[in-house]
């Protein structure tokens, strides 16, 4: 080799270390740059599912109380309705008593007086079970 060849070949090497060494700061740098947006990246994402996190708890919180408010509802229009067919049934009893002690009045045999009295029974035990049920459930009122 020539001196002019051995010294191209310093240069030459000289200026790829120089382009080695650029390409491995702006690598450095470009690693830098990614690791920052990779972050950025990961915290808005985790932002974002912190976010939805706290708006499906909260969606499930008013799921869940107007659940709660609907059951209560239906549970005061069950007590008004059981309320409503226990007075409904003790009518009826005391209207079929009333009828049985009218048709024992007026044809007094011994089956008609028996059919009075049981009917009469029928509507007592009725009306001691209401006060029973009256006296642990209080009826409430109408705004209820």
């Amino acid at each position: 080799m020539t001196p002019d060849q051995t010294s191209f070949i310093a240069v030459a090497d000289g200026v790829w270390l120089a382009i080695i060494a650029a390409v491995v700061t702006i690598m450095g740098g470009f690693t830098s740059v990614m690791l920052a947006w990779i972050k950025l990246s990961a915290d808005r994402i985790a932002a974002e599912a912190k976010e939805q996190r706290t708006s499906n708890a909260k969606v499930q919180k008013e799921a869940s109380d107007h659940a709660a408010t609907e059951a209560a509802k239906a549970a005061i229009v069950g007590e008004k309705v059981h309320d409503l067919v226990n007075s409904s049934m003790g009518i009826q009893l005391r209207k079929h008593a009333d009828a049985q002690r009218q048709i024992a009045k007026d044809s007094p045999t011994p089956e008609n007086l028996a059919a009075a009295a049981a009917a009469e029974e029928d509507y007592q035990e009725h009306q001691r079970r209401q006060a029973l049920v009256d006296s642990k459930h209080p009826i409430k009122g109408s705004g209820d």
